[in-house]
């Protein structure tokens, strides 16, 4: 099994550019098991709602998150 595939739906979350880090406490909310990856459509269904920019922690991989600007275009 692909170590990138999304829990959910199976995706391969790296191939479409969703490797992501978020704060540990959205990251729980999501996956409380903690291990594994999750594409944004699979991981807002088990949030209850969209990610927002201020769910991802500041980290290099991160920054196309976190600049508004990038997330209208998702």
């Amino acid at each position: 099994m692909n170590e990138f595939a999304c829990l959910d739906c199976g995706v391969d979350t790296l191939a479409i550019g969703e490797y992501y880090m978020l704060h540990d406490s959205t990251w729980r909310k999501m996956n409380p098991k903690g291990s594994g990856m999750l594409c944004f459509n699979c991981g807002g269904k088990r949030l209850g709602r969209q990610l927002i920019p201020q769910d991802f922690i500041d980290a290099p991989l991160n920054r196309r998150w976190r600049r508004v600007r990038d997330w209208e275009l998702l």
